[in-house]
């Protein structure tokens, strides 16, 4: 049984995954590919003029300066605040939101971003914790 004993570190253990690749990030391909894909990932619209009624630009900005410091203190990878912001956006542009489901929103936000960037996705009952309980687990779970 013992030659079944795995002593490696974990893959996601402290620092950075990957080492930076000048060959990549002094190409100038990339950069064209990645203009070239922005329309597919920014909103295409201003949704607070023609989707969301009941949501502001301060809303937007109190939520998403939350998801960062929730981020922060849990030292997730840098891109988890990037996708959850950006998904944020894109579902604002799709769906109408009440202002008292914007915290929600946001929370599960960083929870799918978290399961897709991150080698350990936030927990559920932390997001709750984080939202001071207003949102609860089976809110989050159900969303």
């Amino acid at each position: 049984m013992e030659e079944l004993y795995c002593s490696e570190a974990p893959a996601c253990s402290e620092g950075p995954i990957a080492l930076q690749d000048n060959n990549l990030l002094k190409d100038s391909r990339i950069l064209n590919n990645l203009l070239q894909l922005q329309p597919f990932t920014i909103p295409p619209q201003n949704y607070f003029k023609h989707i969301q009624s009941d949501i502001q630009p301060y809303m937007r900005k109190v939520v998403t300066k939350w998801m960062l410091d929730v981020c922060e203190e849990q030292a997730c990878e840098e891109q988890v605040f990037a996708v959850a912001a950006n998904l944020l956006d894109r579902f604002l542009c799709a769906c109408v939101v009440q202002r008292t489901q914007l915290q929600l929103l946001g929370a599960v936000c960083l929870l799918l971003a978290s399961k897709l960037r991150q080698c350990r996705p936030l927990s559920i009952e932390l997001l709750a914790y984080y939202t001071d309980y207003s949102v609860s687990q089976q809110e989050i779970r159900v969303s």
